[in-house]
């Protein structure tokens, strides 16, 4: 029977690690601007120690809502954004490398995209890089 009590236990944590969830395109809404998220290129989550999942339509909704909410950040346990190289495939924002040019044209006008490092961002077009925490000090 003790057996049964550790399955049980360990079952009960792993079930309260949070975690990301799908991004539903086309259906699901943005937690920041209410955009329906359509481009698996851009967008992110953002989720509580509690599980609670937060989902944005482009990186710069994500940082906004980020921002606003910065005196719960010490409670956000996941941090993720949408590679721009590998459209859908999500990267922890506080290591992505963000590319900020003209010809990226992100949901929010804000020509910003996340890559896994410098040398993916470096093959998609120069512009300018920015660390995500250079990027909750300018995105406005």
């Amino acid at each position: 029977m003790r057996w049964l009590t550790k399955i049980i236990g360990i079952w009960l944590l792993a079930s309260c690690s949070p975690g990301t969830a799908p991004i539903h395109y086309g259906q699901d809404a943005c937690d920041y601007c209410r955009m329906t998220i359509m481009d698996p290129r851009f967008g992110g989550e953002i989720v509580t120690k509690k599980g609670k999942v937060y989902k944005f339509d482009s990186g710069e909704c994500l940082v906004k809502y980020y921002q606003s909410h910065a005196s719960e950040a010490k409670d956000f346990a996941i941090v993720v954004v949408s590679n721009f190289a590998q459209p859908g495939k999500m990267l922890d924002a506080r290591q992505a490398v963000f590319l900020q040019q003209e010809k990226i044209k992100s949901p929010m006008g804000g020509n910003l995209a996340a890559f896994a490092n410098k040398e993916e961002a470096d093959k998609t077009e120069a512009g300018k890089l920015i660390k995500w925490s250079d990027l909750l000090k300018t995105v406005k």
